[in-house]
């Protein structure tokens, strides 16, 4: 099976377990969460795939546990999963908030409006989360305490349509976004470093 449909079926690994109640407490995400695919096709109403789901959720965990080793990750999600759900709706809340106008006419049961935004812009993809959440934990790691303030700034520094000429070859390719490790790492890159240049404006 695919790795959505692994993680849905999957009640032994606690990081899965908690980005499946994540998809159930975030408003974005409740009933919006595609669980038998790794892709959302245009004519999808669900915003994330649970494969990438769990995989922002277990970025975002490790960096708020300050954990990375995969199995010790595990054992600290499992050990309170009433607290790290806290801070896991909290942090998805805190990636969410700067992209609440793109999203609200998906929280408003628009038709098609996913649709819309997955032609239009970088972020709504598998890339852009993946992204985001790295983008969030990186800058967690680097001060807890201010780092949703500096994540909208840096998102909000940069035109997040696919056309902009800025992502090709970071995010894009071809005008396609590349959702592969490397473009990951690249756009994440190129983020902080616009935190740098907001920081020193």
């Amino acid at each position: 099976v695919n790795k959505t449909v692994g993680y849905a079926l999957d009640s032994r690994d606690p990081v899965a377990t908690l980005a499946k109640k994540v998809g159930t407490e975030v408003p974005l995400f409740k009933g919006r969460v595609n669980r038998t695919s790794n892709s959302l096709p245009r004519s999808s109403a669900n915003v994330i795939t649970l494969n990438t789901l769990v995989e922002c959720t277990r970025v975002l965990a490790a960096a708020w546990l300050g954990v990375q080793d995969r199995r010790k990750l595990e054992l600290a999600v499992g050990e309170d999963q009433s607290r790290v759900l806290d801070a896991a709706i909290a942090a998805w809340s805190g990636i969410i908030a700067p992209f609440q106008a793109h999203w609200q006419p998906v929280l408003d049961a628009e038709p098609g409006a996913t649709g819309r935004l997955r032609d239009d812009y970088v972020f709504p993809h598998g890339l852009g989360w993946l992204v985001l959440a790295t983008l969030a934990g990186e800058l967690f790691r680097g001060n807890a305490g201010d780092w949703p303030a500096r994540f909208a700034q840096a998102t909000a520094s940069v035109d997040w349509s696919r056309n902009n000429k800025q992502w090709e070859g970071i995010a894009t390719l071809r005008g396609s976004v590349n959702n592969t490790a490397p473009a990951v790492k690249a756009t994440t890159m190129y983020l902080l470093d616009r935190c740098s240049i907001t920081a020193r404006g």
